[in-house]
């Protein structure tokens, strides 16, 4: 696939010139003599001892300031920047959000990780090993080697896949019960007597503790039963007074706060701050990449280790944007972990230019990979030493959350922004909601556990859903859908009348000889591949993308061997200028005693007049048999559907030359 050259998205000037405004700034804090140092003997409790005149003999040396040459010009935006130009920063907004972490990619922190949950454990579990089934072997591998080798193996075999994260919440709940244990009881805390788990839990309670620390407490105890073999447990679960005080103390917990969602205009802000020239370039891809997961429905977890880039674009970046990942949140056996997760995005977003162009191109210029196999994060963290350069470890979600709000409240400043990197994925998944995209749909769009392995792996049955999350996006592009609104107000209206059946303009090209038949511009715009079992060409009528707006839909010709795709034109005026000469027919939607079917593959649109005493299921009025190769549609939704002529002649009416 072509890809956008770097110099469509110019960077900016100089970045040396922002370091220069931060030293200049700070050197002007220090410089002069400053008021607010003062020797022992100039405190209030020994200045009257030594009195007024020995002030005069000391003197805080002033600090020589070097010149710097400031920038007299400022960075003026070009005529091509976006379209809404914001002040500029001092400094990059990445120096503040990026922490100065340990620098190693997501594996080795992982593996890092494990060795101190490993050691945990072996804590926990050295306590009293004849508690757990495991604890024979771990003892003797315990006392063979002096560096415990052979128990961490043995460790790390048993917990298999578990999440660093999993293994450390369990193992600090279990050994805060045996710092409670060793200071109101004494001796061994394994195993654990049903007393014995009574008690901790009402200490807990007592003493104010948070209100899942009962509930995370029997997790660990369930956990350590069940993984590890803690012997003499179960009766800690089956006791109801036990488990109802840890969900007494849940019932206390405060009330779900989840982050707020990204409004629509939000996210355009974020899409020209992207094409901002006089932001540093390295703010401008963070924001590129934020907007990377709100389109592919991501957690910004899903990006720490992507495995491969596959951009599946035309020049004019139409299309798919689709990354791989095997690390996720969803991956929780041996079966999934070893399958790709295919996350894909479309590159039209809330805007008609894509996005993918300044995702290409930003990436281009800081010498990040576009496509092809990475094995590391897609966004690495900035290397806060050296400008341009980028370290191994990835930017955590914390990070972006603080960028995030960072280029949002400049955008914006006079309303702090409240989102976070958990917004990327469910502010788009709301929009789907609010449209009424059906449940599965949105789970497979999300990723989510519930639909199974099988279909969140599927690259075949995204197809669908992400179709459907594309006509969202363009409902809201053309002001069609607003999901910021109450929900009386999510779908905006013209005018003040009620809503009246609607009547749809088609133009046909009269020099098309055969339209090509692979595209299907109904409710959802998708591509077909090449239709072999072909609708007749005398028998098709295009109709428009959306429900208001589009004037003409040209269909132009496909050679034989079906190696040039059709294109379409659309146009959003409707002023007289814009009339073509070719005859333009239109279809009435009131079809209401008529059933309607179409094409699995061409999605032409036939009908079976039911108003008729003598009408046939498996007839259409053309004509044509109804078969397998046909699937009922709604009859509302005829009108944005290629449709047969001869079936719907009788609600085309005269044309217009």
């Amino acid at each position: 696939m072509a890809s956008s050259s770097s110099s469509q998205v110019p960077g900016p000037q100089t970045d040396m010139s922002l370091y220069r405004r931060m030293l200049q700034g700070a050197v002007n804090e220090v410089s002069g003599e400053s008021t607010n140092l003062f020797y022992p003997w100039e405190t209030d409790a020994m200045k009257d001892f030594f009195g007024q005149e020995s002030q005069a003999l000391f003197h805080v040396p002033s600090i020589a300031v070097p010149s710097f040459a400031i920038p007299s010009t400022t960075p003026q935006p070009s005529k091509t920047s976006a379209q809404a130009h914001v002040a500029l920063q001092d400094f990059p907004m990445y120096v503040s959000a990026i922490s100065a972490f340990r620098n190693e990619n997501f594996l080795e922190e992982r593996a890092r990780k494990l060795e101190k949950c490993y050691d945990k454990w072996m804590t926990l579990l050295s306590h009293n090993f004849d508690a757990f089934a495991i604890g024979a072997s771990l003892s003797k591998e315990f006392q063979r080697s002096t560096r415990y080798e052979g128990s961490r193996k043995i460790l790390s075999a048993t917990f298999g896949l578990k999440s660093p994260a999993t293994l450390d919440k369990r193992a600090n709940s279990m050994l805060r019960y045996l710092q409670w244990h060793k200071k109101y009881r004494g001796g061994f805390g394994f195993p654990i007597s049903r007393d014995e788990a009574w008690q901790y839990l009402s200490y807990l309670e007592s003493e104010g503790a948070g209100a899942s620390a009962g509930g995370a407490f029997l997790e660990a105890v369930r956990f350590s039963h069940f993984v590890l073999g803690l012997r003499d447990v179960t009766f800690i679960f089956e006791s109801r007074e036990v488990c109802g005080l840890a969900e007494q103390m849940l019932a206390n917990k405060e009330p779900w706060d989840p982050a707020d969602l990204l409004t629509v205009n939000e996210v355009k802000l974020l899409r020209i701050f992207v094409w901002d020239e006089c932001q540093s370039v390295i703010d401008r891809v963070g924001a590129v990449h934020f907007l990377h997961a709100i389109y592919s429905r991501s957690r910004w977890s899903d990006f720490r280790h992507v495995h491969e880039i596959l951009p599946d674009f035309d020049d004019e970046h139409v299309g798919y944007l689709e990354v791989t990942t095997r690390w996720h949140k969803t991956a929780k056996n041996a079966d999934v972990k070893g399958k790709l997760l295919p996350i894909v995005a479309p590159s039209r977003g809330l805007v008609e230019e894509p996005w993918t162009k300044a995702w290409v191109a930003l990436r281009e210029k800081l010498n990040l990979p576009t496509t092809g196999v990475v094995d590391g994060p897609l966004l690495p963290a900035p290397d806060l030493a050296e400008v341009g350069k980028w370290t191994k470890r990835p930017v955590v979600a914390k990070e972006a959350t603080e960028w995030l709000r960072r280029i949002l409240g400049l955008m914006q400043p006079l309303t702090p922004p409240s989102a976070s990197s958990h917004s990327f994925k469910s502010s788009p998944l709301s929009w789907c909601a609010k449209f009424g995209i059906p449940s599965p749909d949105q789970d497979i769009l999300g990723r989510h556990v519930t639909m199974g392995s099988k279909h969140v792996y599927a690259r075949e049955l995204i197809a669908k859903p992400l179709r459907q999350f594309e006509f969202v996006l363009e409902q809201i592009r053309t002001n069609i859908f607003d999901p910021d609104r109450t929900r009386s107000g999510y779908f905006v209206r013209s005018g003040k009348e009620p809503p009246k059946e609607r009547s749809q303009d088609i133009e046909v090209r009269e020099d098309s000889e055969e339209p090509s038949g692979d595209k299907e511009i109904a409710l959802f715009t998708e591509r077909c591949e090449d239709v072999k079992d072909k609708e007749d060409p005398e028998d098709l009528v295009e109709a428009p993308l959306a429900e208001q707006g589009a004037s003409r839909v040209e269909v132009q010709e496909q050679d034989e061997s079906g190696s040039s795709e059709s294109e379409e034109s659309t146009s959003m005026s409707s002023s007289s200028e814009d009339v073509p000469r070719n005859k333009v027919r239109k279809i009435e939607a009131n079809t209401k005693e008529q059933h309607h079917y179409a094409h699995v593959k061409s999605g032409v649109v036939h009908a079976i007049n039911t108003g008729d005493n003598m009408y046939d299921m498996n007839k259409f009025i053309c004509g044509k048999e109804n078969s397998e190769k046909y699937v009922k549609v709604d009859n509302r939704r005829t009108a944005m559907r290629i449709t047969c002529q001869r079936c719907f002649k009788a609600q085309h009416v005269s044309a217009i030359e």
